[in-house]
């Protein structure tokens, strides 16, 4: 999803902010009302700006590995058949083994 400019230029400054109070030494509500934030607004922007990253991060991990399709896989896919599930084997109807079940 394309983000604004707007919203890329305030999750910047927030980022900014972040890193500046982190680097500060400074409780968080001491730079907050030095900077004259609303320290929620702080807190909440660090909690999102911490998820997007874990999700990048999280996201930058998939790879995708090459996979060569042997044996009848191979061979369904050669007919066209898009189904890659091996085929179902049924089993035959055994009567005997009913008559051992009474209800």
């Amino acid at each position: 999803m394309a983000r604004s400019k707007r919203s890329v230029e305030r999750e910047r400054s927030w980022r900014l902010l972040v890193a500046e109070q982190r680097r500060s030494g400074e409780s968080i509500r001491a730079f907050c009302g030095r900077k004259a934030i609303s320290e929620p607004s702080f807190y909440a922007w660090r909690r999102g700006l911490r998820k997007r990253d874990a999700q990048r991060a999280a996201d930058a991990d998939v790879r995708l590995i090459p996979v060569d399709v042997v044996g009848p896989a191979r061979e369904r896919a050669a007919r066209g058949s898009h189904d890659t599930a091996p085929p179902k084997r049924r089993r035959a109807f055994r009567p005997k083994k009913l008559a051992f079940c009474q209800f």
